[in-house]
């Protein structure tokens, strides 16, 4: 072997040396770019309701107001609140400002009440949810409470949650293959002789 073929030999390793480099670069910046970019927001949740979840008042209130975890970004807000024969005794579209959700009530007979809410985010997931109050013309007055949401009122709601991107998935395949690339580069390389 002459120092030409030699020279020649360290030059093809230097040079596969240097595209596995860069193909681990190109790798890691195809998983890492995406997954930047579309970090899955905070999940926004129910955090308090006024009136609070079972609570019994002497009298409807004037108005539902639903508390959400973070400034909610929806494209559509629902709320609708029912007595106990299935009449609607909301009032008017609900109004959003920041992270609560608020709707105007009419006067109602005495009776249970249901409230249903359903937000469609901006980034299309979706939360809905229910929460219940009585009215009861013998119950002492009390003033409007905001309750921490309890546990099983936390535990009906639900998101929903988009399907996966297609851009973010054609570029975890090409990152995958990039990697499996270099691997295949790594270990092929031809082994130094004396």
């Amino acid at each position: 072997m002459t120092d030409t073929d030699g020279q020649r030999a360290t030059g093809r390793r230097v040079t596969a040396s240097r595209l596995a480099l860069l193909a681990f670069f190109v790798a890691l910046a195809a998983v890492g770019a995406p997954a930047l970019l579309t970090a899955e927001p905070a999940p926004v949740r129910l955090a308090a309701v006024d009136p609070a979840a079972d609570v019994v008042l002497a009298a409807t209130p004037e108005s539902v107001a639903l508390r959400f975890t973070g400034d909610v970004a929806a494209r559509e807000v629902h709320v609708t609140v029912a007595d106990a024969n299935g009449v609607t005794v909301s009032a008017g579209p609900p109004a959003l400002s920041g992270s609560t959700v608020t709707t105007a009530l009419r006067a109602g007979a005495p009776g249970a009440y249901l409230v249903v809410y359903h937000l469609l985010l901006d980034d299309g997931r979706s939360i809905s949810g229910t929460s219940r109050f009585a009215v009861d013309p013998a119950a002492p007055s009390a003033a409007p409470n905001t309750a921490e949401v309890a546990a099983p009122l936390a535990e009906a709601e639900h998101a929903h949650v988009p399907p996966p991107d297609p851009l973010n998935l054609a570029l975890t395949a090409l990152a995958a293959v990039l990697i499996l690339a270099l691997l295949a580069l790594l270990f092929s390389r031809p082994k130094l002789r004396d």
